[in-house]
């Protein structure tokens, strides 16, 4: 078999045809978890074993690597999608030393040059990387402003140098911005009024679970706080779903955000650890969200990319949890 690849979960071939693409992030970050598969050195590799299963990849590469390496290695064979995030480690494009504001600004572009000669089907924006002030609301107004004047020059950038990949925003965990539905409707708004021919944003489920622990813990109120967890990301999913292209999913348990999303777990057993659940109606429940995601995306005209963020795990892992993510929640029941 090409590349030594082992295919992971059942066979493709027994499934109904369906347009729901499931994927999974890689990174350098995790090149230890999964030798042989490194990137960017054994990106052909990485991206022939996602291409084997079926599965899309959304690429994010960390530190000071040669981006334009990396943009002849997906010709051989090609995932079902490719996405490219943002790098997020030591970027601070707000930030007052200038030096690095200028790094920051000049990694993220060439972060979408790289996605532009790989031909992704979307690159993910964060408005901000680094958590400041919590409780002075107004210094917090201050830096979203700040955060849309330094993606109006990125996309004067963007459009100066004729790219064309859509650029999609993510929402983030409070408070960094935007954490809640209200503010993913204001970043709606900016990207349907902006230059942009191709645009909507990353909706990650884990980070809009996590924010309302912050929120409660920083005591924010946050609109929806009497609804269970699934309520508030169907209702976030009414409002903005027309304009969601990609959804990062994963598991989540307390402060942590990015595990196997969990299919084991019955869906009475609660979690009572009051450490682990903060916000009274916060129980994250992958069975039920699952479920939700699935549907929702069969009902879109161009379902979103379902992108599995269960950073560090192997990959190997990953694919097989999209497997069986896959083979639980299709077809719809």
């Amino acid at each position: 078999m090409e590349y030594g690849l082992e295919k992971y979960g059942d066979s493709q071939a027994e499934r109904e045809p369906t347009d729901i693409k499931l994927g999974l992030a890689v990174s350098n970050l995790a090149n230890h978890l999964n030798p042989g598969f490194e990137i960017p050195s054994n990106l052909t590799s990485m991206v022939a074993l996602a291409a084997y299963n079926q599965m899309g990849v959304e690429l994010e590469l960390e530190g000071d690597l040669d981006f334009s390496a990396v943009s002849t290695r997906f010709r051989l064979h090609r995932p079902p999608f490719i996405g490219v995030h943002q790098p997020v480690k030591a970027i601070d494009a707000l930030s007052e030393d200038m030096h690095l504001r200028s790094y920051s600004s000049d990694r993220i572009r060439q972060a979408m040059i790289m996605a532009e000669r790989l031909r992704a089907d979307y690159f993910t924006v964060h408005l901000q990387t680094v958590d400041r002030d919590w409780a002075d609301l107004q210094a917090r107004q201050a830096q979203i402003k700040a955060s849309w004047e330094v993606f109006d020059e990125q996309i004067s950038f963007y459009n100066r140098t004729d790219l064309s990949i859509p650029i999609l925003v993510e929402n983030l965990e409070y408070p960094k911005y935007p954490a809640t539905p209200e503010e993913i409707g204001e970043v709606v708004s900016h990207l349907l009024a902006s230059d942009l021919l191709s645009t909507g944003v990353v909706l990650d489920i884990g980070h809009l679970w996590r924010s309302r622990d912050l929120m409660t813990e920083a005591g924010l109120i946050n609109s929806g706080d009497n609804l269970s967890y699934e309520d508030y990301l169907q209702s976030t999913i009414d409002s903005y779903g027309g304009q969601v292209k990609v959804v990062h999913y994963t598991g989540c348990r307390g402060f942590q955000t990015h595990l196997l999303p969990e299919l084991n777990l019955p869906p009475e057993q609660p979690i009572n650890d009051p450490d682990l659940l903060i916000h009274p109606n916060n129980e994250y429940n992958f069975r039920q969200i699952g479920d939700l995601l699935f549907r929702f995306a069969s009902q879109q005209t161009l379902p979103p990319y379902l992108v599995n963020e269960a950073f560090g795990n192997p990959y190997t892992a990953v694919i097989q949890n999209n497997h069986d993510i896959f083979e639980t929640f299709w077809p719809i029941k």
